[in-house]
């Protein structure tokens, strides 16, 4: 397994448009069932054809998009019922990193603590985006310890879904003023909690402290799609 460093580098093409069709579908740019033409991709973001093709066989692995035969590609919707898988799926890829978690390997507390940080800096500057990308980056930095690989692309590619429904939790949640410094409050706490469980090597207090998480999380995207309706995520 591969783990980037704690940034933000691409190192070819297609790379870059990865990321740049990636976290215009995370952030909601690009909407739910949205046609993904190569001619738009071309116009709006300025990628080629053969970079924007591979790109989009790489998303459609990370199920965020969907590839018709003849017809094109379109961006993955989340339906209710799909929603509710999602959320199961998250429960136990988090158990599973907390229970494959290698306490010893190098590095692992100051690099976790150093995409908390970040992730609470991107709050404070209300970037939805990488308010997404630091969460997922700790939770793999995590997973990697573990080097089971099955583990490790089942956190990437469920994390990659929670972090556009956490980019529509934020965005909804940024309505109220004290936004910025209610949230940076409650990460902070929810932080130290994950960090000190890693320190002390308590395998126990881990799995409790990622099951809490995970159980607030459900509970803002729950709140925030009662209160702001979006064709990402249909209730009804």
């Amino acid at each position: 397994m591969d783990v980037a460093p704690l940034g933000r580098k691409q190192s070819s093409l297609v790379e870059v448009a990865v990321e740049i069709i990636r976290d215009r579908i995370l952030d909601l740019t690009l909407e739910p069932g949205r046609q993904i033409s190569e001619k738009m991709l071309m116009e709006e973001y300025g990628l080629s054809r053969t970079p924007s093709r591979e790109a989009l066989n790489r998303l459609a692995a990370e199920g965020l998009v969907d590839i018709h035969s003849n017809v094109g590609a379109f961006v993955h919707s989340l339906e209710v019922s799909e929603i509710n898988q999602l959320f199961e799926a998250y429960h136990v890829v988090e158990r599973l990193i907390g229970h494959f978690c290698d306490f010893s390997h190098p590095g692992l507390v100051e690099d976790v603590r150093r995409a908390q940080e970040n992730q609470r800096e991107a709050i404070r500057n209300r970037d939805y985006i990488n308010i997404s990308y630091w969460h997922y980056r700790h939770r793999l930095r995590i997973a990697e310890t573990g080097a089971n690989t099955y583990v490790y692309d089942f956190c990437k590619r469920i994390h990659h879904q929670v972090r556009r429904l956490a980019c529509f939790i934020y965005r909804t949640e940024s309505a109220d003023p004290s936004f910025p410094e209610r949230q940076v409050a409650r990460q902070a706490e929810l932080h130290d909690e994950l960090l000190e469980a890693i320190r002390a090597a308590d395998r126990d207090r881990l799995l409790a402290a990622l099951a809490h998480h995970a159980d607030i999380f459900e509970a803002r995207a729950a709140a925030a799609m009662t209160k702001r309706r979006h064709p990402a995520f249909t209730l009804s």
